[in-house]
């Protein structure tokens, strides 16, 4: 089995495919997992979906489609496709969600083009959203 968490959106499909028939056994298994946007209330959703798509939009890496798409577009010949999705469930501070919102890739290369910190405009958009801030919300 090759399992690939995250990931399989930045590789060389030609390439890959040629080590995965070199190194899988002809019952071998790949098992590819991303995750995509979370979902916590309407109108925090409505934010974050602005701010990934919109605001961000040109600044993500080429191969992030791959992602929206759950995977299901890889242009990567597998003999029998199968796509499950697993929700997965977390309760959220909302200083944790402005760490993860922070930690992406185009939010660094907003930062680099523009000089400014694009979180510093949806902070208050995404406090007013998320209501009581010392209040923890459950994701999936």
């Amino acid at each position: 089995m090759i399992t690939i968490a995250q990931a399989l959106h930045w590789f060389d499909f030609d390439a890959f495919k040629q080590e995965a028939h070199r190194v899988l056994k002809p019952t071998g298994v790949i098992a590819a997992w991303c995750y995509s946007l979370m979902s916590i209330t309407p109108t925090v959703d409505t934010v974050v979906n602005h701010y990934a798509n919109e605001a961000l939009g040109p600044y993500w890496a080429q191969g992030r489609e791959y992602i929206e798409n759950n995977y299901r577009d890889i242009p990567f010949p597998l003999a029998s496709p199968e796509h499950i999705e697993i929700p997965l469930h977390k309760i959220l501070s909302f200083e944790q969600l402005i760490g993860y919102l922070e930690s992406w890739s185009p939010r660094i290369k907003y930062l680099e083009v523009h000089g400014e910190d694009i979180m510093d405009q949806f902070r208050p958009q995404l406090a007013e959203a998320w209501g009581d801030t010392r209040e923890n919300k459950p994701v999936v």
